[in-house]
């Protein structure tokens, strides 16, 4: 949950206007949905607390979880139809947010943010 909310809060600083957070399906969830603009925007997070190794990519995206990711879009244009209608979007975008603990300061953990637009191609 700090990872999400953390993935939020950032994005919302960048001007993305929320959604839905945690949208499930039948098919699979997306962690966060929201617009910048015209472009509807799903969001993987992914975090790591420990020292294990970074996220790449090809893990956060893989075939099936890119199969599953289209899925739990359909299903949420369906949906969604009327809003995004309202919304007039134009393009649709799968990200990643990376969050990884990187130090521990002054009894706080440290972490470095990742945002990766546009990752799979929809």
């Amino acid at each position: 949950m700090f990872f999400e909310h953390a993935a939020d809060t950032y994005l919302r600083h960048l001007g993305y206007r929320c959604l839905e957070r945690n949208f499930f399906s039948k098919s699979g969830e997306c962690d966060w949905i929201g617009v910048l603009g015209r472009t509807l925007v799903f969001v993987e997070v992914r975090g790591r607390t420990s020292a294990t190794p970074w996220i790449s990519i090809e893990d956060a995206f893989s075939q099936s979880k890119i199969l599953k990711w289209r899925k739990t879009i359909q299903y949420y244009l369906f949906k969604k139809n009327a809003l995004l209608q309202e919304l007039a979007i134009s393009e649709i975008r799968l990200d990643l947010v990376a969050i990884k603990k990187i130090a521990r300061g002054e009894g706080w953990p440290l972490f470095s943010l990742e945002h990766f637009p546009g990752v799979v191609a929809y």
